[in-house]
């Protein structure tokens, strides 16, 4: 009797262990289903903050703890979309910087997302193409904003930079030439204004990253010795206003004049002319 009734006590705590087993994977089933808004809430509140990296971690760390969860992965591949699409929006609104940090988030999580039975709408290529379209068109907005200050040797400089990260990408080089073209006309535009100092700045920084356009040089519709004659155009017609100002006895105007000239051409002649005059103007002073 006693060992019929140890048996059946074995059974019956067996059959309840199954069942609390069964209880509990369906339990932990449903938090997860419960959690799903807990999830959307955490990734919202990421997103608000333009904080991509750690929006996209917290759909990838929940889809590592339930690999089998179908729903889940959905809603990851759907925020995932919903993201790409907001990196596009941003480049298409000219906000290269947002678009480039939401393409390099999801590139970084497309490894995960590659993992899930549900795939994106995208594809590794598709963002990285995008990733480097934004790259390409973060450094043309920089450059403009240099060359908007009269400061191209900067802007000119960035290109340069970035020429060793996309110098193979035909659309990079399609843009540099672009820009070394519009910054060329912005010199002929200074000099047709007789604005001869900013147009000497513009040839110099043209002239002194003349190495850098070896890639698209032969599409240039100007070479190395046009811009040093262009220089020596703007030097001389200084020098001339200089030496007018001079005659005139307004010395210290002159010196002005010339000085400027030492911004785009570092003339030896100009600096001794610079030194004369000041001699002079400190007799005079006296």
């Amino acid at each position: 009797m006693n060992t019929i009734s140890a048996v059946s006590l074995h059974k019956c705590s067996g059959f309840r262990l199954a069942i609390l087993l069964l209880l509990c994977c369906l339990s932990c089933t449903r938090v997860l289903k419960a959690d799903l808004e807990t999830i959307a809430g955490q990734w919202n509140t990421h997103m608000d903050a333009r904080d991509y990296e750690s929006a996209l971690d917290v759909y990838a760390s929940a889809a590592l703890r339930y690999p089998d969860d179908r729903e889940l992965q959905e809603q990851y591949i759907r925020s995932a979309d919903v993201l790409k699409d907001l990196g596009d929006k941003e480049y298409g609104k000219g906000e290269f910087g947002q678009a480039e940090r939401i393409y390099r988030a999801l590139l970084d999580a497309y490894r995960g997302l590659e993992r899930l039975a549900v795939k994106p709408s995208f594809t590794r290529a598709d963002l990285q193409e995008r990733l480097t379209l934004a790259r390409i068109r973060s450094a043309e907005v920089a450059a403009k904003e240099y060359f908007s200050r009269g400061d191209y040797r900067k802007g000119l400089d960035i290109y340069k930079n970035a020429y060793r990260k996309f110098g193979k990408t035909p659309h990079f080089l399609k843009t540099y030439a672009g820009v070394v073209e519009e910054a060329k006309q912005s010199a002929d535009q200074a000099l047709a204004r007789e604005d001869f100092v900013r147009s000497g700045r513009i040839c110099r920084a043209l002239l002194s990253n003349f190495s850098s356009f070896a890639p698209f040089v032969k599409t240039l519709s100007f070479t190395r010795q046009s811009l040093m004659t262009h220089i020596s155009r703007c030097s001389s017609s200084l020098t001339g206003k200089g030496l007018e100002l001079y005659r005139q006895g307004r010395i210290s105007e002159a010196i002005a004049v010339w000085e400027s000239i030492l911004v785009f051409d570092d003339n030896p002649d100009i600096r001794r002319t610079i030194g004369t005059a000041s001699e002079q103007l400190k007799k005079l002073q006296r």
